[in-house]
């Protein structure tokens, strides 16, 4: 047999591909153990073995470049996991090699104030700013130690140098804006982010913080808006859908409370929050059986709130069950004797029963636990006409106008008492537009006779 031609007892060795990702990986480990390594083996490495000094020198100083970048990395992935001790092992390396790098004293920042060393963290982001005065992370931590001082005039303008000089980090823009917010510029935060938002069409805090703002500038079409934004693109957020629908029933938004709210009300770990709010959202929208079942859970003789009864009193009242709104209201005032709003309500379940004597006292009550004036002296105006004192009527009427020229109640009260016994309209009296809201509660509870 041609033994050339002879099949041999062991198969061909063949050199299969290695994957590109593997190469990547396994030189990734290669640089990241050589990286940690002490400063003097690059003299023993095979590039460091057969070059001119120059070259060394050249060269060296590239390989500690490349050293210094991936210890950064690795450091900001330990204070990123928490890892501070070991990430302070490392920094001190960086920072005895690199002393001019000023990204090593930004994260040297970062990790002093993790450990609330607050005097070093300055220390730190001074020497940062000395070294690079225009980046963007430098004057970013600035801010951030500033804010920790509590020097809101410093931080403000270090985040505004901040997003100029990184004009495409979502994160400086939105530290800047929530700094306008906090020293009472909500107004300069909004036109902020409006000027922004449509570079950041996918981020949900700067929509949050626009509602915020919006909020605070009393702006209730914005602040839906921005916040029907961030639920698309974070339904599952359940913080948000939280702001969302206090946001929603805050701006009578009710169809978009109710839909945020059910699904929430519907687990059985439903915030007491959550069900006050649905059931808030519910009687406005007439649907009183549906608030009722809402804050059910929470009116049980073992474990119930006065907020929860107060609601289900108003959602009885609202279905014409007087006797079921009393005996809810009863135990709410046992629980929350202090409450004004509760106080109210009780008032206005007495003069429904028609005990005017019953309902002035609540009334006083209610005022003397600071409940503004408004709605108790328009239900005791009410209080006095059911007994036929109508000049007593009128001085509550007028005492509440006192209070708020501007309210519509006690105008609309007011002008219907004057036609019924047949006395001019006074100067304190009625304007056409708050007679146009005809339909506004007479107390803060919400109930409407």
């Amino acid at each position: 047999m041609n033994r050339r031609n002879a099949p041999s007892r062991y198969p061909a060795c063949r050199r299969e591909p290695v994957p590109a990702c593997r190469v990547t990986l396994m030189a990734l480990a290669w640089l990241t153990i050589v990286a940690t390594s002490g400063c003097g083996d690059f003299e023993k490495t095979p590039f460091g073995m057969h070059m001119t000094q120059d070259q060394k020198a050249e060269a060296k100083q590239n390989w500690n470049a490349v050293r210094g970048d991936v210890k950064l990395q690795i450091v900001r992935q330990q204070l990123d996991a928490g890892r501070l001790d070991e990430a302070q092992k490392i920094l001190e390396t960086v920072l005895s090699t690199s002393p001019q790098d000023a990204r090593a004293y930004v994260l040297a920042t970062r990790l002093r104030l993790e450990q609330g060393r607050m005097a070093d963290a300055r220390s730190a982001i001074v020497m940062a700013q000395q070294l690079a005065p225009t980046d963007g992370e430098v004057q970013y931590y600035g801010g951030v130690v500033a804010q920790r001082y509590g020097d809101l005039n410093a931080a403000l303008a270090a985040y505004e140098a901040a997003a100029t000089a990184s004009s495409n980090n979502a994160a400086y823009l939105l530290a800047w804006a929530e700094t306008l917010s906090a020293i009472g510029r909500p107004g300069d935060a909004l036109a902020l982010i409006e000027s922004r938002l449509n570079d950041f069409d996918d981020n949900v805090p700067l929509r949050v913080l626009a509602a915020r703002a919006a909020r605070q500038l009393g702006l209730k079409a914005p602040a839906v808006q921005y916040l029907r934004e961030a639920l698309l693109l974070a339904r599952d957020d359940a913080l948000l859908a939280s702001f969302a629908a206090e946001t929603f029933v805050w701006a009578g938004a009710w169809d978009e409370a109710f839909d945020v709210l059910h699904p929430m009300v519907a687990k059985a770990d439903a915030p007491a929050s959550a069900r006050y709010l649905l059931a808030e959202a519910c009687l406005a929208c007439n649907k009183p059986a549906a608030a009722l079942e809402a804050v059910a859970p929470l009116t049980k003789e073992t474990d119930a709130d006065a907020v929860a009864l107060l609601l289900a009193a108003r959602a009885s009242l609202a279905t014409s069950r007087l006797d079921e709104a009393v005996a809810y209201a009863d135990r709410a005032r046992r629980l929350a004797a202090d409450s004004a709003d509760v106080r109210l309500l009780c008032a206005y379940l007495a003069m429904r029963r028609n005990r005017p004597d019953e309902a002035l006292a609540e009334i006083d009550h209610a005022l003397r636990l600071g409940a503004d004036p408004v709605a108790p002296l328009c239900l005791k105006g009410q209080t006095h006409e059911r007994t036929g004192q109508t000049n007593e009527a009128r001085e509550a009427y007028l005492a509440a106008l006192a209070a708020n020229p501007d309210a519509a109640a006690p105008q609309r009260l007011l002008q219907r008492l004057n036609e019924r016994v047949g006395v001019a309209p006074t100067a304190a009296s009625v304007s056409t537009a708050a007679l146009a809201n005809d339909a506004e509660p007479c107390t803060e509870t919400g109930v409407t006779p």
